[in-house]
């Protein structure tokens, strides 16, 4: 188990996501049924750390990666990618029910206190359809995600935006 989650959040280390992730690819595209993908980070999180400590960063990530790992179906894979950022790949899942979930998680992050700070922190989420039989699907589909997220941020933080998208932004109002 240590060798595959991160131990703050609970969430797959990268490694384990990246060899899980890998094995998904590989069944969709013996299979053909569609798979997803979305970057997640959390908006200005130095932020959080700065004004509030960093045991107030932490519980924002562990209860994030709670958030994420409760909202999603069982066999969606959520790892922490980076410090703040969490890639999530959904199996089965067509580009248009991808915005669909992301979008929800992103309202329903942005309707929380997590970890206790004020003002509410928010997450900026890039998605992209898989393409499981292009080479290198894997590092293509984070690649993509991550432009989207880039994207997501530039337009504003708190928003999810993805290639079906591609001038397109979500926000709640």
């Amino acid at each position: 188990r240590l060798a595959a989650y991160d131990p703050l959040t609970e969430a797959l280390n990268r490694l384990a996501f990246m060899n899980l992730a890998e094995g998904q690819m590989a069944r969709a595209r013996r299979s053909g049924e569609p798979c997803a993908m979305l970057m997640i980070d959390i908006d200005h999180f130095k932020r959080v750390n700065g004004r509030f400590r960093r045991e107030a960063g932490d519980r924002v990530l562990r209860e994030l990666a709670a958030q994420l790992r409760g909202g999603l179906r069982a066999g969606d894979l959520v790892g922490r990618y980076g410090g703040e950022e969490f890639c999530v790949l959904l199996p089965n899942t067509a580009p248009e029910s991808a915005l669909e979930v992301a979008e929800r998680v992103r309202a329903a992050v942005a309707a929380r206190r997590l970890g206790g700070v004020s003002p509410t922190v928010t997450v900026s989420i890039g998605v992209t359809a898989c393409e499981p039989q292009a080479a290198g699907a894997l590092h293509v589909a984070i690649a993509s995600a991550e432009r989207a997220l880039a994207r997501a941020k530039k337009d504003g933080c708190n928003r999810v935006a993805g290639p079906a998208l591609p001038r397109r932004t979500r926000r709640a109002a």
